[in-house]
């Protein structure tokens, strides 16, 4: 299995930090062509527990994933259930710890390829989850 971390530390009140990278929709969105929308509003917050949400990277990549755990204003998960990629998926846990700054975790241990591709259509893939996951540690960068 393959697996993706990373970490940034933020000044900012760590549930200001949760409101920000929880809002699916601002938080996923860039000028390089990631966008979000809440599909299926959460049981007990629009994007909590059982929220699903559409991602999109380009014209071709989609994810379509659901928050699986909710334990605001320090964590939550979400399963990919649907993609456009040849990829199984075993989980994402966002992590927020306090400690004087914030440090944020997000753990993507989860996108393995089902089959082993052409090295001319690996970019293809890769580049996509790649470019999301520096998407979201600009994002947080910034807040």
């Amino acid at each position: 299995m393959h697996e993706v971390r990373i970490h940034v530390y933020i000044e900012a009140p760590v549930e200001r930090v949760f409101d920000a990278v929880s809002d699916h929709e601002s938080f996923l969105r860039s000028e390089g062509g990631v966008r979000a929308r809440v599909v299926r509003a959460g049981e007990l917050e629009r994007n909590g527990l059982g929220c699903l949400r559409e991602v999109r990277v380009g014209r071709r990549v989609r994810y379509v994933e659901e928050i699986t755990a909710w334990q605001r204003p320090l964590a939550f998960e979400y399963m990919i259930r649907e993609t456009s990629l040849p990829l199984r998926h075993a989980g994402s846990r966002l992590t927020l710890t306090p400690h004087g700054s914030v440090r944020v975790s997000m753990i993507f241990c989860n996108s393995m390829l089902i089959f082993s591709l052409p090295s001319s259509m690996s970019d293809k893939i890769v580049l996509p989850m790649t470019s999301r996951s520096a998407v979201c540690a600009a994002q947080l960068m910034a807040l």
